[in-house]
């Protein structure tokens, strides 16, 4: 599998949940990156920063890399707490997380989670040689992403 592939299985997965769908986010894109759009303006939408002209449905983006792909989706404290974060990614020891205060490998597959006053943040990068590992037919992932994407049904 490739960077290509993964990245549309990805998206695909995205795609087949509900609460959500994967879109353009503006005319001008140009590296590629999707957006993991909620059905339904976001809790969070008044405290997203302005110098990013964020859409107030943005849950999270998708983008393909050279050297694989990168997650980053958002989600409140209360629908997924540190431990469910902590508990998926369990089963991949090898991708290593990085904290928030350190810079990421540009090479090795890492994994990020932020805490904010108004959302908490899942990073996931997936490098070249990690690219399929995470398994995304199984139950425990479907549901670990379908209440990030659900909340409460927003």
């Amino acid at each position: 599998m490739n960077v290509k592939e993964e990245f549309k299985r990805w998206a695909d997965f995205f795609d087949s949940l509900d609460h959500c769908y994967m879109s353009d986010p503006k005319p001008k894109n140009q590296d590629g990156r999707l957006k993991i759009t909620s059905v339904t303006k976001v809790p969070w939408s008044e405290s997203l920063k302005p110098q990013y002209n964020e859409d107030p449905d943005k849950i999270g983006y998708l983008f393909p890399q050279k050297k694989g792909i990168k997650l980053a989706i958002d989600f409140l404290p209360r629908d997924v707490a540190a431990d469910d974060v902590y508990r998926f990614m369990k089963p991949y020891p090898h991708i290593k997380e990085t904290p928030a205060d350190q810079r990421a490998s540009g090479s090795m597959s890492w994994w990020r989670y932020n805490t904010g006053d108004d959302f908490n943040t899942l990073e996931l990068v997936i490098r070249n040689h990690e690219i399929g590992t995470i398994k995304l037919d199984n139950e425990e992932t479907r549901h670990f992403f379908q209440q990030i994407v659900s909340g409460d049904n927003r």
